[in-house]
């Protein structure tokens, strides 16, 4: 999950169970609209564009209908870390119907056609159960060596591409041999990472393969950056900093996604009550959220706030919806900005990317089958649950 801890350590995490989203909306707004009457501008878009194919992969899908449908019924195989491309649902599963501990791996879930409810292992040798999709390969993280706890006999980690009809798989390395990978953000201008030395105060070396390309490029070197969002310009992270004043700041940060500079959008006074997470970000605005907590560190209610990408006077911006609490990092789309209510953790919540009246988009009143995973594609939104482990899917845009 991607959220930003105010604190001296970066928190470390991977796309999908992170869950910021990346939306492929290319080097223009492709003819959208902000005027409602505009068909392409979507029920709830506001920037950007509205449902075309640089939002989702071109992957067929086919919409399950307005109510609820069970995608995934196998009472033994939980399931987080939801990702979809339409055909087909990938996630961490924990299988344990033979072992009472489970068995963890990665599996497939074919979503249509005659083999559709079916889930399969795939087989990642040394994968670490951090993964996402990347075009026609499935990117995932291998541990190399599991090393000790020290920086004499560190972990060594790879982010590999495995194509998913042959099954090749390329390693793809890092340019200053770095060892741990933070973060992985796939997108069509390239596969985007993160990684740090063995320890955590390192800093964070930023990575861009572009298309066709047979290795990565550095694009900047970041104390403390965590969280990565692109657009194909420009990739955005968060950081925590001290300022020429001595003062401790967050800070939203981009760099351009050929490297360069890195431009400040966003200064926050630090405060350890509070903490930050990118969420997504279209062709006008950078989305993220600000989340309080207790005494304690309970996470208490948030926000979501949408800043333009040009800022300058450092504090512009809206928000979209305020005084939730949520469960995991929200999902961006086109029309919406979706979450799990942590309140509720049996119930998922939306509402358009314009802001507005909250919705309520499925769940149940009992909190034993909570929401563990949550993803959506061009089509549908899926959610997996406990108690007993399944997974559902509903369209994501209402009938007009």
């Amino acid at each position: 999950m991607q959220r930003f801890f105010p604190a001296f350590l970066a928190v470390v995490c991977l796309l999908p169970a992170c869950g910021a989203q990346v939306l492929d909306v290319g080097a223009t707004d492709r003819g959208s609209s902000n005027d409602p009457s505009d068909p392409a501008a979507g029920p709830g878009a506001s920037s950007g564009a509205g449902d075309d194919s640089s939002w989702f992969p071109t992957t067929a899908c086919t919409p399950v209908g307005q109510a609820p449908k069970l995608v995934l019924d196998r009472r033994y195989l939980s399931a987080r870390g939801l990702v979809a491309d339409g055909a087909t649902l990938y996630f961490e599963g924990n299988d344990t119907e033979t072992l009472s501990s489970g068995v963890r791996g990665v599996y497939s879930l074919t979503l249509s056609g005659t083999n559709a409810g079916i889930a399969t292992k795939v087989d990642l040798a040394g994968a670490s159960g951090r993964f996402t999709l990347h075009g026609d390969a499935l990117a995932f993280v291998r541990v190399l060596d599991p090393g000790g706890t020290n920086e004499e006999n560190p972990r060594k980690e790879a982010i590999v591409l495995r194509d998913r009809k042959s099954g090749a798989e390329t390693v793809l390395a890092n340019p200053r041999s770095t060892t741990y990978v933070n973060a992985m953000l796939p997108h069509a201008s390239g596969l985007y990472w993160t990684s740090r030395e063995y320890r955590a105060d390192k800093p964070a070396s930023i990575v861009r393969m572009a298309p066709g390309a047979t290795s990565g490029v550095e694009l900047a070197t970041i104390d403390n950056a965590t969280g990565l969002v692109a657009d194909g310009h420009d990739v955005f992270y968060v950081r925590w900093v001290r300022d020429e004043l001595g003062k401790h700041e967050i800070r939203i940060e981009a760099v351009p996604a050929d490297g360069g500079t890195p431009r400040v959008l966003r200064r926050m006074a630090y405060d350890s009550r509070k903490f930050w997470s990118l969420v997504g970000v279209d062709t006008k605005e950078l989305y993220f959220t600000e989340e309080n907590t207790d005494a304690s560190g309970t996470i208490g209610a948030g926000s979501v706030v949408a800043i333009p990408k040009d800022a300058s006077d450092l504090l512009g911006g809206r928000i979209v919806v305020e005084g939730q609490r949520f469960s995991g990092s929200p999902v961006l789309d086109p029309d919406y900005v979706t979450w799990i209510d942590q309140e509720a953790q049996a119930v998922i919540r939306r509402v358009p990317r314009s802001g507005g009246a909250v919705q309520r988009l499925a769940g149940t009143e009992d909190s034993l089958r909570y929401v563990q995973g949550l993803t959506v594609d061009r089509c549908n939104v899926y959610w997996s649950v406990v108690n007993p482990p399944a997974i559902y899917a509903v369209n994501r845009i209402p009938p007009r």
